[in-house]
């Protein structure tokens, strides 16, 4: 069920950044064909049902920015050669992340044009339309500008997915900004791109006195001691009891704790560090990724520790014994964002958290209106 989620949020991005790029998928005409056989003129659309729907969708100076004929798309200089134009293939529903019936739910989705949806409710099959105007927040969403906040609350189920929680104000845009300049982390989003614009964006979920967990020895202990409009300073202070003689802990590769020799640690705060000194007593034992290790020998910087296998092998590894933590740290609390990224992102925000109502690109806060015609009606409702 989360592939197919997945699967239809992909396509309503697309369908925010550009609604002709639908036009690429190639469907079959006869794939549907033998699931009904009315063919009367005055069924209409219900809540619930599919449709195959033809459009021609423009802003409110006529502009046409999309279509499903190749012929409007020539006539009005948006054609592409590598899309093919066809009708869209739409489950008439209020809410976006549901699917279609069986049988329908690979092809057929909610459109993410709320305007739009909510007009399609008793149209007649074969019937011509106007539909709009559809305000900017009933269309593609209001336009990305400063001063703007964005809160997404989505589920943690879609952090696998990169799809995680923003809550952001947008300090500035920037204009033509050479994709060299942007951080390597977005290259994907800028392949094919010369220039972009950057919306620079602080993050506003840090607050003075909230605390994390850096060194598990030591749970919830950092914590923000300053913060103004770029950075925050993390402070780390040891607790009373996890100074002396305690377990020292550290987070594995796989995110799982490491238990080292048991109460044979000390720390020392020394300017801006921590010191923290190891010392096990000979023969001590300790596990390091299921490998288990006995103290042999140490000096001031390194302890020597054996470790004998199942066949009665010897090895050898040196841990360091003193290590040289940040107490003090700082972490900058603004990013800047290309257009492209945000484009991805609002769009799959919109769906999951519907009060997120922003886009960028050429149809953000916008009002347009969509020239349609009901191909077909399929009463899955």
């Amino acid at each position: 069920m989360k592939q197919e989620k997945i699967a239809a949020i992909g396509l309503a991005v697309i369908i925010i950044g550009a609604l002709s790029v639908l036009l690429s998928i190639e469907y079959g005409d006869e794939l549907l064909d033998n699931l009904t056989n009315k063919k009367d003129e005055d069924i209409k659309i219900e809540i619930g049902d599919c449709a195959d729907i033809n459009f021609t969708a423009y802003y409110t100076n006529g502009t046409v920015f999309a279509t499903s004929y190749e012929e409007v798309a020539k006539e009005n200089g948006i054609y592409n050669e590598l899309l093919d134009y066809s009708h869209l293939k739409v489950f008439v529903n209020e809410k976006w992340n549901e699917t279609a019936p069986e049988g329908f739910s690979e092809e057929y989705m909610v459109l993410p044009i709320p305007g739009l949806m909510e007009a399609l409710e008793g149209k007649k099959e074969g019937v011509n339309y106007t539909i709009g105007p559809i305000p900017p927040e009933k269309a593609f969403g209001l336009a990305l500008e400063k001063d703007v906040v964005i809160d997404a609350d989505i589920p943690d189920e879609y952090a696998i997915y990169g799809i995680i929680d923003m809550d952001v104000k947008i300090i500035d845009i920037i204009e033509n900004v050479s994709v060299d300049k942007v951080s390597d982390e977005y290259s994907y989003f800028l392949q094919g791109v010369n220039t972009t614009t950057l919306y620079v964006a602080r993050d506003r979920s840090y607050a003075k006195g909230d605390t994390k967990t850096v060194y598990p020895s030591w749970q919830s202990s950092t914590e923000i001691t300053k913060i103004n409009d770029t950075y925050i300073w993390w402070e780390t202070n040891p607790p009373e009891d996890k100074i002396d003689n305690f377990t020292w802990k550290e987070y594995s590769y796989y995110g799982d704790e490491i238990n080292y020799w048991e109460n044979a640690s000390n720390a020392e705060i020394i300017g801006n560090s921590i010191i923290v000194t190891h010392t096990p007593k000979i023969n001590q034992n300790f596990t390091y990724y299921s490998i288990n290790y006995s103290v042999e020998s140490f000096n001031e910087t390194k302890i020597n520790c054996s470790n004998i296998d199942s066949e009665g092998n010897v090895t050898y590894r040196e841990f360091d014994r003193v290590l040289n933590l940040t107490y003090n740290q700082s972490q900058k609390i603004v990013y800047r964002y290309p257009k492209e990224y945000f484009e991805y992102l609002l769009p799959t925000y919109r769906l999951l958290d519907p009060t997120v109502n922003y886009a960028v690109g050429p149809t953000a806060g916008e009002t347009v209106y969509f020239d349609i015609i009901i191909e077909k009606i399929y009463k899955t409702s």
